[in-house]
């Protein structure tokens, strides 16, 4: 629920039935990365010439919601060799290799053959810059009391699992949620 530019709440539909939830302080939405900028669109934070394609009132044109989507890439290949040298016959040779798949069709099989590893990213972009989707806190930009937290608001991919940084989002995202509300840390004896 979006009021005065203000994230207030949460509806949504269970067996048929709309129920309501008031925020006291704020909204956090982590839906994934294709979940989240789906909720923001249908919360009217999104692309606003597509939404009104949709019939969808536009309250925040934030152009890259849903855009920037990167994934680490999987293709495995299967092939003969005709050496019993492969690094130093097959590394000689690379050059003249890729120029054979490409003539052979390989970045079409490439293309049709890749599959995700699971580590999609980017739709709803962290950044100091206006078209960024979140700011670096990551508080929605044109509503407040809204933020998005999970892999999708890093700016580009790592060339790693991306399960270690988002972990450390959420870390860094609690560190401020229980700042900016006065929470303090129980004493443990």
């Amino acid at each position: 629920m979006i009021e005065n530019n203000q994230a207030t709440g949460v509806i949504y539909e269970k067996d048929a039935v709309e129920h309501t939830v008031k925020a006291h302080h704020e909204v956090l939405l982590s839906g994934g990365a294709f979940g989240s900028p789906k909720v923001l669109m249908l919360s009217v934070i999104g692309p606003a010439a597509h939404l009104q394609s949709h019939g969808i009132e536009v309250i925040v044109h934030a152009p890259d919601v849903g855009g920037n989507l990167q994934d680490h890439l999987d293709v495995a290949f299967d092939y003969e060799v005709n050496t019993t040298d492969v690094i130093g016959i097959g590394m000689a040779a690379l050059p003249k290799s890729i120029r054979q798949w490409r003539k052979d069709g390989m970045l079409c099989y490439i293309r049709n053959k890749s599959d995700t590893i699971y580590h999609p990213i980017g739709t709803c972009r962290m950044g100091s810059d206006d078209k960024s989707v979140v700011d670096l806190e990551p508080n929605v930009r044109g509503v407040s009391r809204l933020r998005v937290i999970d892999a999708f608001i890093m700016p580009t991919l790592i060339s790693a699992n991306t399960n270690a940084p988002t972990i450390m989002i959420a870390e860094k995202l609690a560190d401020l949620i229980k700042a900016n509300h006065g929470h303090v840390e129980p004493e443990i004896t």
